[in-house]
């Protein structure tokens, strides 16, 4: 019965350790992750084609280009009716793209990171009770301890309490304490290694750049996903123009068949005129099917970008077509170094690989200081109470301290962690040196392309311009008998040949005005989605610093 009461209260001891350690947590908790996105798409319909319009393609002089007009900063419920605006599917993408959704949620998963790193100074709690009733010696012990590691060079603070009583063995008499038991704190030190970094403060710094680099994954994605929407979008438009003078072209066909049959049944015109018409007929119904089915990929390819509020894609109706392509203003893009510059001042790729470099080299610290010998300095105090009067008295305080020595004799670990480092440093220096070398020719390419996309459509409008006259002049001569059915059907071909290539080269200069957006990451510094004005390069964001190798 004499070590029933000390068994008790060490049970009940263990019990409040228990209970304080599970008081101790992150008071916030993290942010949840994002509920899941839909699970399938609706299923497809049809594609809607668009109405059948009587002009093919926009007249106005290649002279009145004018700038985009930047969309109202005021929000309005969007008309179904209405025609379908870039911006539209751009705040689509922005708002319920899946894969836009899925890297966004690389923060939550970094934030999760970092607090699991700040857990390696969690305060923690241990306890042990041993309780031996049977043998040639039969004693109680109990022992508790809170350890508080910290960032601060290193250094863990720990304090407990411990309590043992019966008979110890000679080898074990330390274990024994007066009866009120022993209560001790200390501090622990590392001189050498663990010093300057440890693996926990390491740790902690990897997670808080994980952190920061998951800014830069989600522009870049953020980036891609709106050029190509953007380029899907024109291409969209560009379709429909394209199946719109195709069924033009097989109205004129149509509307003349009839003249001419009447023609012919008068003795007019010989009959070869009507069946070489009919034959011309079928030709563009083939090519109205075609363009039909340019389309309808192209709607469908939109669909993956366009969605509704619960994140299905939407098949954008035919109606919402815009009847003609904006006007395209004449660049203006300033110094192309000042593009360049900005460029690199904004683009993702160069700030991820300087948040990879400072990433490395938080592992080259940790490692080079593994070189190091492991000497560890603690310092203790400690004091007994209510001494019992047949033993030896403890109650006085007692103060120790001690080192501790620990080394690897070959240090081939250390040695192979910072030659891996190093090479990964000097890995990411000649990517991070490539990826503005490719920063600096996107802009090239997207300026240039740019260019050359409107001084084409420029060329290609002037080119229909003259083709409609011909067709006009040529339609007017065969009503006065002057010209054959051949020529005016040649005329009618060119005109909407020439109205194709005008398509085609409209939505080639959208596209490039997209993708130069892209190569100057626009879109994180320019809020509109209107042409760029002249370039003056922004202050460039902080933490672009380059990968240096350490000697």
């Amino acid at each position: 019965m004499n070590g029933f009461a000390p068994r008790v209260i060490a049970v009940c001891v263990v019990c409040v350790v228990c209970a304080a350690a599970c008081g101790f947590g992150e008071p916030n908790s993290p942010r949840r992750v994002s509920e899941a996105m839909s699970a399938a798409a609706r299923p497809m319909y049809p594609v809607n084609e668009p109405p059948r319009q009587t002009a093919a393609v926009s007249e106005s002089p290649p002279d009145a280009l004018a700038p985009l007009t930047p969309p109202s900063t005021t929000t309005a419920p969007v008309r179904v009716d209405a025609p379908l605006s870039m911006d539209e599917v751009l705040d689509s993408v922005d708002a319920r793209f899946p894969l836009l959704l899925a890297v966004e949620e690389e923060l939550n998963i970094a934030e999760g990171g970092l607090l699991s790193a700040e857990g390696g100074f969690d305060l923690t709690a241990r306890a042990e009770l041993l309780d031996k009733p049977q043998g040639y010696y039969r004693y109680d012990t109990f022992n508790s301890v809170f350890e508080q590691p910290t960032p601060l060079w290193g250094t863990t603070f720990y304090s407990g309490y411990r309590w043992g009583q019966g008979d110890f063995p000679s080898y074990d008499d330390d274990l024994r304490t007066d009866r009120g038991g022993e209560v001790r704190a200390g501090v622990k030190v590392p001189i050498l290694q663990g010093g300057p970094i440890d693996a926990r403060r390491a740790k902690l710094q990897r997670a808080r750049i994980d952190v920061d680099l998951a800014e830069p994954k989600i522009q870049l994605k953020r980036i891609a996903f709106r050029r190509k929407a953007a380029q899907l979008y024109w291409k969209w438009v560009g379709a429909g123009q394209k199946l719109s003078i195709a069924r033009s072209l097989l109205d004129l066909a149509e509307t003349r068949n009839s003249a001419l049959r009447r023609r012919v049944d008068s003795g007019d015109l010989p009959r070869l005129e009507l069946i070489d018409n009919e034959r011309l007929i079928e030709l563009r119904r083939a090519i109205v099917i075609a363009a039909e089915r340019g389309f309808q990929e192209s709607t469908i390819l939109l669909s993956l970008f366009l969605r509704d509020e619960s994140g299905d894609p939407v098949l954008p109706d035919a109606a919402r077509l815009p009847p003609v392509f904006p006007e395209a203003a004449s660049p203006h893009l300033g110094s192309l170094q000042d593009a360049i510059d900005m460029a690199l001042a904004w683009r993702p790729e160069t700030r991820e690989l300087s948040l990879l470099a400072e990433r490395t080299r938080v592992d080259f610290r940790e490692a080079e200081n593994k070189l190091l010998p492991k000497v560890d300095m603690l310092l203790e105090a400690s004091k007994d109470f209510d001494r019992a009067p047949e033993t030896m008295d403890r109650t006085p305080a007692e103060l120790a301290w001690k080192v501790q020595f620990e080394m690897p004799l070959w240090l081939r670990d250390a040695r192979g962690k910072v030659r891996s480092t190093r090479a990964k440093l000097s890995k990411i220096a000649a990517e991070l040196r490539y990826a503005r070398d490719q920063v600096a020719a996107d802009v090239r390419n997207a300026v240039s392309e740019l260019v050359t996309s409107h001084d084409r459509l420029v060329r290609t409008r002037e080119s229909l311009r003259y083709a409609r006259e011909v067709e006009a002049g040529e339609r007017k001569s065969f009503e006065l008998g002057n010209s054959t059915i051949l020529l005016v059907n040649l005329r009618e071909e060119a005109t909407a040949t020439t109205a194709a290539l005008e398509a085609d080269a409209a939505t080639a200069f959208f596209q490039a005005e997209a993708a130069y957006r892209a190569a100057t990451a626009a879109d994180l510094w320019d809020s509109s989605h209107a042409p760029l004005p002249p370039i003056s390069a922004p202050d460039r964001p902080p933490n672009v610093a380059g990968a240096s190798t350490p000697n």
